[in-house]
């Protein structure tokens, strides 16, 4: 585990260090990066480091790779702060649209997994646990979150304690449960308000649109099993979301 964290660790600086590098860079003359083994040199770390953060960096749309070329700056996709790629936190979101974000955890019930049990890996009568959650921007209501896992993976108790509030629900169970989220299938719609009015209430204002962008992902730990099925609504009036596509390898 200690290893573990120091290679997460290492490559979180590394991230950083590589990042500040590309914003002190003139692109009036040069987009292009150094070589692995040059930026392997500056940074006194392996080619598999380096290798390993660039290829993350162009995965996300902030580098171009040209075959025979080398590894370019894509100065759009650098410049765009709020994707859903990688995975984000909400609270992150927010603050990259320029707003200071908080979070309220509203209440947490019981039910039955129903129709949501092939998505959790339960049986349909199996109790679940749904964690209502409200999230700010600048004090303005703008995405609602609805997060279902198992019973036994989180108490009330926990989620209610101060050592949850304000913080993410992934970092919650990697703490509390030693499993972590390490992947999740995203689907992308939009609802209209008068569908969910106990949500759109919170959302909606009175000049605002009937519609929200409604985010359903269900997320999977290091082994593939589902862990949680959150539906997150989305004030698109306030919050921005973009995602950069990679279009060369299709």
């Amino acid at each position: 585990m200690k290893e573990e964290q120091e290679k997460n660790s290492l490559h979180e600086e590394l991230r950083k260090k590589i990042l500040n590098y590309i914003m002190r860079m003139d692109f009036s003359f040069s987009t292009r990066l150094p070589s692995e083994n040059q930026l392997a040199a500056k940074f006194l770390v392996s080619r598999g480091t380096i290798r390993s953060v660039l290829s993350e960096l162009e995965t996300e749309g902030k580098l171009l790779r040209k075959q025979g070329s080398g590894t370019y700056v894509n100065i759009r996709g650098f410049m765009l702060e709020t994707t859903l790629y990688p995975r984000i936190e909400m609270r992150s979101i927010i603050r990259k649209n320029g707003y200071v974000p908080s979070s309220e955890n509203l209440f947490i019930r019981q039910s039955r997994a129903g129709t949501w049990a092939a998505l959790l890996g339960c049986s349909p009568d199996d109790v679940i646990q749904e964690a209502h959650g409200l999230y700010f921007a600048d004090d303005r209501p703008c995405m609602y979150c609805i997060d279902r896992m198992r019973k036994e993976l989180i108490s009330e108790e926990i989620w209610k304690s101060n050592k949850v509030q304000g913080q993410s629900l992934y970092k919650a169970i990697k703490e509390f449960t030693d499993t972590e989220i390490c992947w999740d299938i995203m689907r992308i719609r939009s609802v209209n308000c008068d569908s969910v009015p106990e949500i759109s209430r919170y959302l909606v204002e009175n000049d605002g649109n009937r519609s929200l962008v409604l985010l359903e992902i269900v997320n999977y730990d290091q082994n593939s099993r589902p862990v949680l099925y959150g539906t997150i609504y989305v004030n698109a009036d306030i919050i921005q979301l973009n995602l950069i596509r990679d279009l060369t390898k299709l």
